[in-house]
């Protein structure tokens, strides 16, 4: 490897089933360097990345990275990370349900004696977000974080990891231009840092905007690495298409010469709007025209297409198709009519993962024809057509489509179909989805009505007694997925306690500690203060076991709980003692020892000891729990005469082992232990038994024998 060249892969090929995604690929990515990977897609950028990072295997070829002589094969991205290698992806790879701070430390948090640093992983995630002027506190859940800030966070994270090569695909998707130019700022300095950054983005303006180095790749096999400055922008589409001069030329040619005159309107839009969502506007499509909507982020560019397809139905204005006015409710009106629409969100709107390929193909021409008109075996087998990525040739599937019952087929899609239409179900999922956008919960109140009149929070009641079983509905597996991922709390004392347990969260993430003042209220509005006076007096009133279920004292129990001033006070003795077992080792304390602080540790270890001595000694289950955390740390929870009698033992045999008998004077001590007396006791409780004191057993006689006891 040349010695600025921080990563070098050679001859990579990588095959999917029936695809070459890689034909023997080389890239180059040098120190300090922001170098564009540019393509179509299906190029093979993805792949190449994800062999890069452990996600695929590869075939063939070799990766080598700086600093390592031999060649590398990533197995995982955690292993890439390892390796150097960190990834910010288009669609964030985050955890909502952590706070920002938690989300840049995951896996590697700062730890003081065992414990995660809450107070120390704050300050070191501002001072992160504040270098890179990220303005978002670090306590702040991710969830409530716009997507934007969300893709800002996961290079934050990537950053701090201190990574040799930083690949970056697509991150600018969710940006406006402010947040790309901030982006940009950093790609520089991480670059003026020495960092090899992969750069891989479809907005040519921003490749020459930032990058030093651009390498293209075109149906899996390298096109060529170029210097930014020696390609111009016509030459990399050419690359990218396999285009020449000429045929870039000539299309422009003919773009340039054809009469906007002569134009067939084929789409007419006056005046067309929907409430909440974009405003009237005009627009007119003409036939062979290619129109190109363009905007920053909330515009309307999506919701403009919306309302003419039917997806949001529109409130005002007329729409002509082919020169006839029309009236179109339902995305199905638009099909009926030759429109097709690919949404933004593919994955969500534009397909049905559960369905296959084949079924996905056929499944808007069988919509447009009706359940009861089922397509004929003929109809959907030559439905099935490809284009693959040499366009122009149709491949056939090499395998049949073999359908057993047409009517039946057709209505099981047909019915699938109807989930996924704009029906009433769905208009109100896309009112509850755009109000989780914007508040960042489902917390809608009952009476909550939206800008278009709909009933959402009665709406999102109803999901939740359908759900529940306590009024009849349809809701389907698909439809509750779709809520979770937007949000959904269906059970409404799940959501109360998962709030108030959030906002304690921030609590003692701030303070450390849970010393809530009884009036202390949160930034959020919530009665913090009070909810806890609340949860403490239910607690003192019907115990722990019947005020909290096992789940939520486990909560509870993480953040460290106190149910009461006693409880404080123990609380407090048992950080004492947690402080001198991890100095000492043990919690072997004499009964005068008191710590620094003034605490009586001795004192209060001996107490404990002698009420576990009593009998018929009861333990609600939150002393179990504090005896427990004791054992953890060294504490002996067995009678204190037992305790003595071992260690006295203990003394003993290890006399016998030094002298070889146990006739030891009644004079000698040990460690402040009178072990001669003790022994003499010892030989008068055998022969007095009948005696108090000591008990004096058989298995103690015995233990005494296997030493060399002399009874005489």
């Amino acid at each position: 490897m040349e010695q600025n060249v921080v990563l070098e892969m050679r001859d990579i090929s990588k095959n999917f089933t029936g695809v070459r995604a890689l034909s023997h690929v080389d890239f180059t990515l040098r120190k300090g360097e922001i170098h564009a990977l540019m393509g179509e897609n299906g190029a093979g950028k993805s792949t190449l990345i994800k062999v890069l990072t452990g996600v695929h295997e590869f075939e063939s070829g070799t990766i080598h990275m700086a600093g390592n002589s031999n060649a590398i094969i990533n197995h995982s991205p955690q292993e890439a990370q390892a390796n150097g290698i960190s990834t910010v992806y288009q669609e964030v790879n985050l955890c909502p349900n952590l706070t920002v701070a938690e989300n840049l430390f995951i896996g590697r948090e700062p730890r003081k004696m065992g414990m995660i640093d809450w107070k120390q992983m704050n300050e070191r995630s501002g001072k992160l977000l504040e270098s890179l002027d990220i303005h978002v506190p670090p306590t702040q859940m991710l969830d409530e974080c716009s997507i934007a800030i969300q893709q800002m966070i996961a290079i934050a994270r990537a950053v701090d990891m201190k990574c040799q090569v930083l690949i970056l695909d697509e991150p600018t998707s969710s940006l406006d231009d402010d947040e790309v130019e901030k982006l940009f700022v950093l790609m520089r300095r991480l670059r003026d840092e020495g960092v090899g950054i992969i750069f891989v983005t479809h907005f040519l303006e921003q490749v020459y905007a930032v990058c030093d180095r651009i390498t293209v790749l075109r149906n899996g096999e390298l096109v060529g690495e170029y210097e930014t400055k020696d390609l111009p922008r016509v030459m990399l589409v050419a690359k990218m298409m396999g285009k020449d001069f000429d045929d870039l030329a000539d299309i422009k040619g003919d773009h340039k010469d054809k009469r906007i005159t002569d134009a067939e309107p084929v789409i007419e839009a006056k005046g067309l709007s929907h409430k909440g969502t974009i405003k009237p506007f005009d627009i007119t499509i003409n036939k062979g025209e290619v129109i190109g909507l363009t905007g920053l982020l909330g515009s309307g560019r999506s919701e403009l297409v919306r309302a003419i397809y039917g997806a949001d139905k529109a409130d005002t204005g007329t729409l002509k198709v082919k020169g006839k006015e029309v009236k179109i409710n339902t995305p199905l009106d638009a099909m009926k009519l030759g429109m097709a629409y690919l949404p933004e969100d593919r994955k969500a709107e534009g397909i049905i993962a559960d369905l296959s390929v084949r079924e996905n193909i056929i499944i808007a021409l069988q919509a447009k024809r009706g359940m009861f008109h089922p397509l004929s075996k003929k109809e959907m087998e030559e439905a099935f057509v490809l284009f693959p990525t040499t366009y122009g040739k149709g491949l056939r599937f090499s395998e049949r489509f073999h359908i057993t019952d047409e009517t039946k087929d057709c209505r099981m899609l047909f019915q699938k179909l109807q989930t996924n239409l704009s029906s009433a179900w769905e208009t109100y999922y896309i009112a509850a989805r755009q109000y989780y956008r914007e508040k960042g919960n489902l917390k809608v109140p009952k009476s909550y009505l939206t800008q278009t009149g709909l009933t959402l929070g009665s709406w999102i009641q109803t999901q939740r007694r359908v759900r529940a079983g306590s009024v009849t509905g349809n809701l389907s597996e698909e439809k509750v997925r779709k809520l979770d991922e937007i949000g959904m709390v269906w059970d409404s004392k799940d959501q109360s306690w998962n709030e108030a347990l959030r906002e304690l969260q921030v609590y003692y993430k701030e303070h450390g500690n849970l010393d809530v003042k009884a009036r202390y209220v949160t930034d959020s509005g919530f009665r913090l203060g009070r909810w806890v006076c609340n949860l403490r007096t239910k607690v003192k009133n019907k115990g722990l076991d019947q005020a909290l279920t096992k789940e939520q004292q486990g909560e509870l129990e993480k953040l460290g709980m106190i149910w009461d001033r006693n409880g404080e006070k123990w609380e407090e003795y048992f950080r004492e003692a947690q402080r001198y077992y991890l100095e000492h080792g043990d919690l072997d304390v004499k009964a005068r020892y008191v710590t620094e602080n003034g605490v009586p540790l001795g004192r209060w270890l001996a107490e404990i000891g002698s009420q576990l001595g009593e009998k018929n000694a009861c333990r609600n289950s939150l002393e179990e729990r504090q005896l427990e955390r004791l054992r953890k740390i060294g504490f002996k929870t067995e009678k204190k005469t037992v305790r003595q009698w071992n260690e006295k033992y203990a003394l003993a045999k290890n006399y016998y082992e030094e002298y070889g008998n146990l006739n030891v004077p009644v004079s000698y001590s040990v460690n402040g232990v009178k072990l001669g007396r003790w022994i003499s006791n010892i030989r008068a409780k055998r022969k007095h038994p009948e005696g108090s004191g000591m008990v004096l057993d058989e298995h103690r006689i015995k233990q005494l024998d296997s030493i060399g006891m002399d009874w005489k």
